[in-house]
């Protein structure tokens, strides 16, 4: 895309006759590319300018930046459009640079249009249509059940099924994105359904609730493979009817967000965590922990609603997550979901190492790696020194453990001392950024000892204790020297 643009350049002529001050412009037409830029609402976005003189000698001067007579921050998509910038050198003539933005947008209201989700009897057929309105780019709409995928279109997706006794209480989920830098818009609905045959009552009277002046019972409704407490009062109203009320305390389930693969993340991706909670009366408040610690809000680590969003996870959010919601009766929580971070193999010493060796010394260097996952690594050893080219060295497979790999270096000559000896580790995420790095240095001559006392003197012993010097970097060995001395 081009666009014409024009500019007064710098051949004007200015003529001072006495009194009179007149100009003559010269008007330069010429063509100018449009470069395109998409940021997401709300978000941060760089827009380029080129600031390069025409002479080299030259500097900017002045920059500025105009977007068609607006002046207000990039936040929403009203200030999609295109942008001016304009360099201004001390020498070289003005520069200007257009590019075209485009916001994209995920606002609008995510509509679920059809029959209510319950209560349904067994074997009712449901149907549901959901329309995405407004955003930019148009919305891709999808129906989840379970984390299966049952529809998937552009702005509105429609999904009928039937229904069967393990679909109660199951959430089904419409989703819709504008693009995958942006969290998507979610809509969930819980499917109620009438009572099941074989549900068995077993009463039990339970406290007075002094507050409201009601009875509070409660019973045990006992299916084929579960058993839940719930609570309810009785309620007498004017016209003789009987009114039954339940309450419990919230049901939480916390899962990894639809269409992310728990044994698939890596180090550096966003994921999130969705929190669904089933109460009455309603929850208040929804709380996520990490190893029992809260989770608050801060860089990378967004709350929103029931959702919990990390962006470019690091391995120190791998752990145990539970998530928990409040209502009048209490708390309740979520069984754990333990996030399994992998990572690409780092060193686990300090870099660089230096290994300290006497001459004709065989030196076991070891290189640790800290990995996720620590199966199947591999070892690759290179070499490099002022007198030799940089090789890969080969190592026998019985110096290779999951977690370390051993190279046997000898010292035969001066030539060997200096070189940077390095390990590189491979897993299935992939292989260590920054090489581990041993340096084979000469090892010194050692110190003389120092501090030496006899002590425990008998006729015919002593004790001698001593403080060791420095060990030149190897390991010393130290001598005594006993001379007898004769008196005439």
């Amino acid at each position: 895309m081009e666009v014409l643009t024009s500019e007064w350049g710098s051949a004007a002529k200015v003529v001072n006759d006495g009194p009179t001050l007149w100009w003559i412009m010269k008007r330069i037409i010429k063509r100018v590319e449009v470069e395109s830029v998409q940021g997401p609402t709300g978000g941060r976005v760089e827009l380029p300018c080129d600031v390069s003189p025409a002479l080299s000698a030259d500097k900017v001067g002045l920059v500025i930046w105009y977007k068609q007579g607006h002046e207000t921050p990039i936040y929403s998509p009203e200030d999609s459009g295109q942008y001016r910038c304009r360099v201004d050198f001390i020498k070289s003539p003005t520069k200007n640079t257009r590019l075209n933005l485009t916001v994209l947008s995920s606002e609008g209201n995510d509509e679920v249009h059809g029959n209510i989700l319950g209560p349904y009897d067994k074997g009712a057929e449901v149907n549901l249509t959901c329309i995405a309105v407004g955003g930019r780019p148009i919305a891709r709409v999808s129906w989840w059940k379970s984390h299966a995928l049952l529809a998937n279109s552009e702005a509105r997706a429609t999904v009928s099924f039937k229904l069967h006794r393990p679909d109660f209480g199951t959430d089904i989920t419409c989703q819709a994105v504008t693009d995958p830098s942006i969290p998507p818009l979610s809509n969930r609905l819980s499917i109620d359904m009438n009572y099941f045959d074989g549900w068995k009552y077993h009463h039990e009277r339970s406290n007075f609730c002094a507050s409201d002046r009601r009875r509070r019972e409660s019973f045990i409704m006992q299916g084929s493979s579960t058993k839940n407490i719930v609570h309810y009062s009785r309620r007498w109203l004017e016209n003789g009817d009987t009114a039954i009320i339940f309450t419990d305390l919230p049901v939480v389930t916390l899962n990894l967000g639809a269409n992310l693969d728990a044994d698939k993340v890596v180090e550096g991706s966003d994921i999130y965590l969705d929190c669904r909670v089933r109460a009455n009366p309603w929850y208040s408040n929804v709380h996520f922990t990490h190893n029992g610690i809260t989770v608050k809000s801060g860089p990378g680590v967004l709350l929103a609603n029931q959702t919990l969003v990390l962006q470019h996870v690091s391995r120190q959010a791998a752990g145990a997550y539970v998530c928990s919601a409040t209502n009048t009766l209490g708390d309740g929580l979520s069984s754990p979901l333990i996030l399994d971070v992998k990572y690409a193999p780092t060193c686990k010493s300090e870099q660089p190492i230096n290994i300290r060796a006497a001459r004709g010394e065989v030196v076991e260097i070891e290189c640790i790696v800290d990995a996720n996952p620590k199966v199947s690594l591999t070892y690759q050893w290179w070499f490099n020194s002022s007198t030799h080219a940089r090789r890969e060295l080969k190592i026998s497979p019985s110096h290779v453990q999951n977690e370390a790999s051993t190279f046997v270096y000898v010292v035969n000559s001066s030539a060997d001392y200096g070189p940077a000896v390095q390990c590189v580790a491979f897993n299935l995420v992939g292989s260590q950024t920054l090489p581990c790095v041993y340096h084979i240095l000469p090892a010194e001559k050692p110190s003389a000892v120092r501090n030496c006392d006899i002590t425990n003197v008998t006729y015919d012993s002593l004790t001698l204790n001593c403080t060791p010097g420095h060990d030149g970097g190897v390991r010393q060995t130290l001598f005594l020297e006993v001379s007898e001395l004769s008196y005439t």
